[in-house]
């Protein structure tokens, strides 16, 4: 199905009362390679997993009724928040989940700094928001930027985890304060991921990722695979 396609479906066909929407658009990295690599696919397959913008903007827009959303490589967070309009208000939304091509070591500092700061902005207009996450991974490597926060104890927490380190910017520390300076105590962590990445299955159990993101058989699915290939 083409993006204009899911973007009308989303916009049009969903029940106005869904509450909970999520999408895991699984690839093989390696396979992906090989395609770059064969002069035949490239003209066929696209491994680029970059939405139309139409599909971005049904999204988003349609995402203010939702109370979860987890979108995995079908958009990139980026996209999200660059189609999110300053009037659009998330009342019900309590948890959101996506990820984004720009969490990678050797991205620049200052872009992935960027996104989060525009996520902070956007979560002012989440009242009932208590998790964000972004997160990716590729072949050996897996990274998450988690939120939360927890009311009852009056405490919010922003943990960068990962198999690499990133120290958060005093710009994206002092964006997040002022979602959380009147109600909650800000806490940063940072924690470093050893285990072996082999697939996006991997990076979801050993991150810690919320559950919402992926059914459980299918994720023992992609690991399985993951763990297959590696042997072969």
């Amino acid at each position: 199905m083409h993006d204009r396609e899911l973007a009308s479906l989303v916009q049009d066909a969903l029940p106005c009362h869904t509450k909970t929407v999520s999408i895991f658009e699984d690839f093989n990295d390696q396979l992906a390679l090989a395609l770059r690599n064969d002069m035949l696919y490239q003209s066929r397959i696209d491994t680029n997993p970059i939405a139309e913008p139409m599909l971005v903007n049904a999204l988003a827009s349609r995402s203010q009724g939702f109370e979860h959303l987890f979108i995995s490589y079908m958009i990139d967070a980026r996209q999200f928040f660059s189609s999110c309009q300053p009037s659009y208000t998330w009342h019900h939304l309590q948890s959101l989940t996506l990820t984004s091509s720009i969490l990678t070591q050797t991205a620049p500092q200052k872009e992935i700094s960027k996104l989060l700061c525009d996520a902070s902005l956007a979560t002012l207009n989440m009242p009932r928001l208590n998790r964000m996450v972004f997160w990716n991974s590729k072949q050996g490597e897996a990274c998450a930027f988690l939120y939360h926060r927890q009311i009852a104890h009056r405490q919010a927490t922003l943990t960068w985890r990962g198999t690499w380190d990133l120290e958060l910017s005093h710009e994206v520390v002092e964006a997040w304060q002022k979602v959380t300076s009147a109600s909650s105590l800000l806490h940063i962590k940072n924690e470093r991921v050893q285990d072996v990445i082999n697939s996006h299955g991997d990076a979801i159990h050993f991150l810690r990722l919320p559950s919402g993101i992926i059914d459980p058989v299918s994720l023992r699915q992609i690991r399985q695979e993951g763990m297959m290939q590696k042997m072969t």
